[in-house]
């Protein structure tokens, strides 16, 4: 079954997700520049949420598995002075190497890898049953990639992260993992503009014959925006990777109230504090969980509200999606907005008690 969810999601003067230059991301859609929120940003800032309210589901991403994972698990399972730490260092970094790549000489990898407490400690109890294997000149490098295909191929419960987002390693392919989340990238529905926020400081101990304020530096921003924000769960996946059917609604929950209460980390929330909530949200269940992103190929121009005609041009282009495709007979939808006049073809479909009643609709749906 697939779960998905389209938001349009209004923000005040904002700067959510920057590029390398410290500049809003932007695209170029139809005859308008539109902001932009990269799907990468959105599934961090929705993990690290998660994963506060749930520490027991941490999915870890690091350069440090050697030293800060591997190295002080085996220290602790194997008896005191079993291994010197030579021994031990040559076994973390062939193991090490031969599950997550390239190690540099301070024991970080070259690129990050992105695992799990229970995977980490199933590399760890290979790595000991095998270690004077591990050790010795001429079977320890095959001896290490013999326990790193053995630990990807594992079928072990992932965590959260890890079943929700998934995962690429670039050393091992058969390691990776498709997350049963996918998410659209994010754009405004209207034409942006940057503008430039000055920040200055006021020097508390000036003289009446001085300048009293400075220049600490500009920031670009996005004025006020309309954001199309589009994600859709796999349920089938979710379940083959948690390995436990009855987690799949908390799962599902945990994902759809992280939605609800995150931002991207990296968007400059102490200076701008763009932290409204989508207004206006709609779910399909058991559909085809596509984006309707083309809904705003061409901009919303009506600049008195965005956000209301927003909801009106999302709302007629569902209607004019449905003259081309059969709706899946299985197929339910809710819709939860601030806004209900601004519906008329999704009218049928709005749901009185807002997102909780849509979220306790679709656990509803989970359970037959």
């Amino acid at each position: 079954m697939i779960i998905a969810i389209h938001a349009l999601h209004a923000l005040g003067p904002n700067a959510m997700n920057l590029d390398e230059n410290g500049f809003p991301k932007m695209m170029t859609l139809g005859d308008a520049r539109r902001g932009r929120i990269s799907s990468q940003a959105q599934k961090r800032s929705l993990r690290k949420w998660a994963e506060e309210q749930a520490p027991d589901n941490l999915g870890i991403r690091t350069v440090h598995l050697r030293n800060r994972l591997f190295l002080p698990r085996f220290r602790e399972a194997t008896p005191s002075g079993q291994y010197d730490e030579q021994e031990m260092d040559i076994i973390a970094d062939r193991v090490v190497t031969a599950f997550a790549g390239q190690l540099k000489k301070d024991g970080k990898l070259a690129a990050s890898v992105f695992t799990w407490p229970g995977e980490v400690e199933l590399l760890v109890q290979r790595s000991i049953e095998q270690a004077s294997d591990l050790l010795s000149d001429n079977k320890g490098k095959k001896t290490a990639a013999k326990i790193a295909h053995a630990v990807v191929n594992a079928k072990l419960a992932k965590s959260f992260s890890i079943a929700a987002f998934g995962r690429m390693t670039a050393a091992l392919p058969e390691g990776n993992i498709d997350g049963a989340v996918a998410f659209s990238h994010a754009f405004t529905t209207h034409e942006v503009f940057l503008n430039v926020d000055n920040f200055t400081a006021i020097d508390d101990l000036t003289e009446r014959d001085e300048a009293s304020s400075f220049l600490l530096k500009d920031q670009p921003f996005l004025a006020a925006s309309v954001f199309y924000r589009h994600f859709s769960i796999d349920t089938v996946i979710l379940k083959d990777h948690l390995g436990n059917s009855k987690t799949i609604g908390e799962t599902v929950r945990l994902i759809m109230e992280a939605f609800w209460h995150t931002a991207p980390s990296g968007g400059k929330q102490r200076s701008y504090k763009a932290d409204d909530k989508p207004q206006f949200i709609l779910a399909t269940i058991g559909g085809d969980g596509n984006s309707r992103g083309s809904a705003f190929m061409a901009p919303v121009r009506d600049e008195r509200d965005l956000l209301v005609n927003s909801i009106k041009r999302f709302d007629d282009a569902w209607r004019r999606s449905e003259l081309m495709r059969r709706r899946p007979a299985r197929e339910t939808i809710y819709t939860a907005t601030e806004y209900p006049e601004a519906l008329e073809y999704l009218k049928e479909t709005l749901v009185t008690g807002g997102y909780d009643e849509l979220i306790a609709n679709i656990e509803s749906h989970l359970k037959d």
